[in-house]
C-alpha cells in the first residue's frame, strides 16, 4: 500500500470518528449537565488534538524534527482557525459568532495570547535570546500556568452552575 493511500485512509477514519465525537459530546453535555462549550473546549478539543500530540512526540523523540513539531501543532492552530470560517458559511441561519457562547470570548484570548508568546518565542530564538529553564523554553510552563486555571476555572463554574440549577 502506497504511503498516500495510507494517509487518505487515515483522514477518512479520523473524519468518520469526529462526526460521532460531535455527537456524543453534545450527549455528554446534556447528560451530565455541563455546558457544550465546556465539554468543547475540554474533552472535545483535548481528543482531536491527540493525532498533533502523538505527531508531535514522534517528531521530537524518535525524528529529532522538532521543526516538524512545532509547525504542525502551529498549522493545525491556523487550520482550524480557518475552519470556522467555514462553518459560518454553512450555518445558514445567522453567524455563528452570534449563537456561540459568551466564553469562548476568554478562550479566543487565551488562544491568541500563547500564539503571540509562541511568535515571540521563535523571534527571541532567531535573535539568539532563547529564555529557557535549563532545555525546556519558557514558552512550556507559561502554557501551564495559562492554561490550567482556566480549564479549572471553566470546570468549577459549570458544576457550580449545575448545583444551584438542582
Amino acid at each position: 500500500m502506497t504511503l498516500w493511500l495510507q494517509l487518505l485512509i487515515c483522514l477518512a477514519i479520523i473524519g468518520y470518528a469526529g462526526y460521532f465525537l460531535s455527537r456524543y459530546a453534545d450527549i455528554i453535555a446534556e447528560k451530565t449537565g455541563l455546558s457544550a462549550s465546556l465539554i468543547g473546549l475540554m474533552l472535545l478539543a483535548t481528543v482531536t488534538s491527540l493525532p498533533e500530540l502523538v505527531t508531535g512526540i514522534s517528531a521530537v523523540t524518535a525524528a529529532d524534527a522538532p521543526d516538524i513539531a512545532v509547525g504542525n501543532v502551529l498549522g493545525a492552530a491556523v487550520f482550524n482557525l480557518a475552519i470556522l470560517v467555514i462553518l459560518d458559511a454553512l450555518y445558514r441561519h445567522e453567524t455563528i459568532y452570534s449563537r456561540a457562547a459568551h466564553g469562548h470570548i476568554l478562550s479566543a484570548a487565551l488562544g491568541a495570547l500563547l500564539i503571540a508568546f509562541t511568535g515571540s518565542s521563535l523571534l527571541l530564538d532567531r535573535a539568539g535570546m532563547s529564555p529557557a529553564l535549563g532545555h525546556v523554553g519558557l514558552y512550556s510552563p507559561f502554557i501551564v500556568l495559562m492554561v490550567l486555571p482556566r480549564f479549572h476555572g471553566h470546570l468549577v463554574k459549570s458544576v457550580l452552575m449545575n448545583i444551584t440549577t438542582v
